[in-house]
């Protein structure tokens, strides 16, 4: 398993590399990595949502969904705990360190690893990593209550789709085969399209910065590191199916989210600092990544 993780996370990093080359080359501008952002969250991501519902009804398939929801609740806490004992005094590494990568990074690569109907486990991850970003996250990154915003998590395309999915899941309603074409297509899009925003911002930072600078270190470390020890403990501790446990693993153990530099952005904080360490986490888990999965095949 290891293996094919490591052969992902390497085609997943030479398509952050063709980001990098267009960005610098001015192929993709700075407006071209905010229209693909949002190509990605408003379209490709709740196509892949939708399509990763659309299985089979089974109450199996229900409880293991329950039960992803309830696991991925209890790994949010402890991410989150850990990120505020270790950055309570600074607002954007305690953000970055709180929300994995699982949309852009994790999604992708369960999906290669694992195949398109494990997505179906961890949608509840990519539906409460947007939830709990509108709320603790943008709370602790501002301090202030007035900032949350519930329109916005009401609104929120990822939660719209994972309703629609929902719907057509429980209702057990066939879409037509033409649709169902027009979905795999978009869904087909997430890994390439992340990776390559992922490699324009990285283009966009200080490389020489990103290899000096301790304080990314320290974050990196702790989103990297401290956080996936602790949840694989959880996830040895919790019995449940081997495949759900993988899944989530592999969400949790991506590096800082992208949408710190968007949320950075909103609230006037450092975009700069919020884009070196989405970079230095990005670059580092590409060795973290393979790592953590050989480890998590010694316990499991």
């Amino acid at each position: 398993m290891a293996y094919i993780v490591l052969t992902q996370v390497i085609i997943m990093a030479l398509l952050m590399g063709v980001g990098y080359f267009l960005f610098k080359k001015k192929v993709l501008t700075t407006l071209g990595t905010k229209e693909l952002g949002s190509l990605l969250v408003m379209v490709i991501i709740p196509s892949v949502i939708i399509k990763s519902l659309l299985v089979e009804y089974s109450n199996e398939k229900l409880q293991l969904l329950i039960l992803s929801t309830i696991i991925s609740f209890i790994c949010f806490i402890v991410s989150i705990t850990v990120s505020y004992l270790f950055f309570k005094h600074d607002p954007i590494a305690n953000f970055g360190s709180s929300f994995c990568n699982a949309g852009f990074i994790g999604l992708p690569l369960v999906q290669n690893t694992l195949g398109n109907d494990a997505v179906f486990l961890i949608v509840s991850v990519i539906v409460q990593l947007n939830i709990l970003q509108w709320t603790v996250g943008v709370y602790n990154l501002t301090k202030d209550k007035r900032n949350v915003s519930y329109k916005k998590i009401v609104f929120n395309p990822v939660i719209i789709s994972t309703l629609v999915g929902l719907i057509l899941f429980l209702s057990r309603i066939q879409l037509p085969q033409t649709l169902m074409s027009t979905l795999s297509s978009l869904a087909n899009l997430n890994t390439p399209i992340a990776m390559i925003l992922c490699g324009s911002y990285l283009a966009q930072s200080h490389l020489f910065n990103l290899f000096t600078n301790t304080k990314l270190y320290r974050v990196s470390f702790v989103r990297l590191f401290v956080i996936p020890l602790i949840t694989l403990i959880v996830l040895i501790i919790i019995p449940m199916n081997q495949t759900l446990r993988l899944a989530l693993f592999i969400a949790f153990i991506t590096p800082i989210g992208t949408n710190l530099a968007i949320f950075s952005h909103l609230f006037n904080k450092d975009t700069v600092y919020s884009v070196e360490l989405i970079c230095n986490s990005t670059i580092l888990s590409i060795i973290t990544i393979p790592l953590w999965i050989s480890v998590y095949g010694l316990f499991i």
